[in-house]
């Protein structure tokens, strides 16, 4: 059965390339940093939280026209830029973000009207869930459920009101404070931001960054981290994730709201 492969939003089939799916299940391996001290046994673990990037590997064919269609399609790969979205009917509830990397050196039939060739993508390790995708509008303390092992880092959007007065806080929780498992990240917005300059914020808890647009906002911005029995850290670097369970997300304001509501894209994923 023919399969579709999906590139920056883009059908494969348009190129007359169909897919096996035998690359698509694969796990990235986690980036591990292990030394040997002398007088212990075995190996000490260093602390890193990252994985590395994976190679997933398409077979793919061409039935017709080989020859007019791989050149369209070679265009086509080489033509994107930076990470583009991956996804394929094998796996419908998750994509990849990932670059064309590999050469195609396809086998072509007797008559070079069809042939069989890879395509290889450097990806992320994540495997992106559809569902993390959904922008969720709040204007209240809400609630969002991470059903997966792995911590999300979302993505908000703050949309001020026409009149702005005051400063606030974005307030990121999971659990009771004061039991086992709480962890809370506020971001404070400071009342310097000339809101006649910007309509909105956008907060991107991967890349740690506060912007409108092209204007960067980081400096206006403080960020408080507090866990189950720490006092409250003052850390640019601890931008608020959406851990494992239940996370309330809402706003805590000073003086009148500037707020008129939160996007809230959790971006969940698993590998």
């Amino acid at each position: 059965m023919r399969k579709h492969l999906y590139v920056a939003g883009t059908d494969l089939a348009t190129y007359g390339v169909y897919v096996s799916g035998q690359g698509t299940f694969g796990a990235p391996s986690k980036d591990v940093t292990t030394y040997s001290v002398p007088g212990r046994n075995g190996l000490i673990l260093g602390v890193n939280e990252r994985m590395e990037n994976i190679q997933v590997t398409y077979p793919c064919f061409i039935y017709t026209n080989f020859e007019t269609n791989m050149r369209n399609l070679r265009s086509f790969l080489l033509s994107q830029t930076g990470y583009v979205k991956i996804n394929d009917d094998y796996d419908t509830t998750h994509f990849r973000m990932g670059f064309f990397e590999a050469g195609i050196d396809p086998d072509v039939t007797e008559k070079n009207d069809a042939g069989s060739f890879n395509l290889t993508f450097n990806c992320q390790p994540q495997r992106w869930l559809d569902s993390g995708q959904t922008k969720t509008v709040i204007t209240t303390a809400t609630d969002f459920v991470n059903s997966t092992l792995f911590d999300a880092k979302p993505f908000y959007r703050i949309n001020y009101i026409s009149s702005p007065a005051g400063g606030f806080s974005l307030m990121t929780r999971k659990g009771t404070s004061g039991n086992p498992g709480y962890v809370r990240t506020d971001i404070t917005v400071s009342t310097t931001i000339a809101t006649t300059t910007v309509s909105y914020i956008d907060l991107d808890c991967e890349t740690m960054q506060a912007y409108c647009g092209d204007i960067n906002l980081s400096a206006h911005i403080s960020v408080d981290y507090e866990a189950y029995g720490q006092t409250s850290i003052n850390d640019i670097a601890d931008f608020p994730v959406l851990k494992p369970g239940t996370n309330r997300v809402g706003l805590i304001t000073f003086g009148t709201s500037p707020v008129q509501d939160v996007e809230v894209t959790p971006r969940y994923w698993e590998v």
